[in-house]
């Protein structure tokens, strides 16, 4: 291994570990679009790899290094993009909110909406019919305007760590050739989130975060696997 290739390996290295920590600033900061500054390195390895490019290394600690930073930013990075894609697909109301307090998404239920629809004025007698009551001031019949609707409330919370750990499972199930482990992590992620997916809101956002972590997460696991990095550390 001449020189040049020990430049090249760390060089890699100090870039991928780099973008993780842009990755992670961005995340206590508020900016996912930091997410993507690891997608470039990540993407630029995997072309090269299935490209035929190959730098010989015979370091196995420039090896164990570079596969470390590879997996970092596969968790790392992983919530910034998560929470840009679910931005950039957030309804009007709900875009310009930020981050929620529990690493959650806002979202109404089906039943809290159609609850609404069926009642115009927002109030209802004991009965259930609205307007029907007597002695119901009439300011309170009026359709409230979309400025006096409550925000949607919060649901999946704890999101962000649940998605570490989701990340972390799936890259090390990949990497270590125990792919059956991604549908033990589908379905635990699954089970027990069903009850906060009442909505279709929730449920079409939780399939987007989810398949945007898993996708990441899968695409720095295949650059470790397509390296050789693996087998070379074992």
């Amino acid at each position: 291994m001449t020189a040049l290739h020990i430049v090249l390996w760390i060089l890699a290295i100090l870039v991928i570990a780099a973008a993780t920590v842009v990755a992670a600033l961005g995340v206590r900061r508020d900016r996912p679009v930091a997410g993507l500054v690891p997608v470039v390195p990540i993407a630029l390895g995997l072309l090269l790899a299935l490209l035929g490019v190959r730098i010989p290394s015979h370091s196995p600690v420039l090896e164990a290094l570079l596969a470390l930073v590879i997996a970092a930013a596969g968790v790392v990075a992983g919530s910034p993009l998560t929470m840009l894609i679910l931005r950039r697909t957030a309804p009007a109301a709900d875009a310009g909110r930020g981050a929620s307090e529990n690493a959650g998404i806002r979202a109404d239920s089906d039943r809290v909406r159609a609850t609404g629809a069926a009642s115009p004025g927002g109030t209802a007698d004991a009965g259930g019919s609205a307007g029907a009551g007597i002695g119901v001031p009439d300011e309170t019949l009026r359709p409230s305007s979309a400025s006096d609707a409550p925000p949607p409330r919060e649901v999946l919370r704890g999101g962000g760590v649940i998605g570490y750990l989701e990340r972390f499972a799936i890259i090390g199930s990949i990497a270590l050739g125990h792919i059956e482990v991604l549908a033990a992590v589908i379905a635990i992620k699954g089970l027990g989130r069903f009850n906060d997916l009442d909505s279709s809101a929730a449920r079409e956002r939780f399939i987007i975060g989810t398949l945007v972590s898993m996708i990441w997460a899968g695409s720095c696991a295949a650059l470790i696997l397509v390296t050789g990095l693996i087998p070379k550390l074992g």
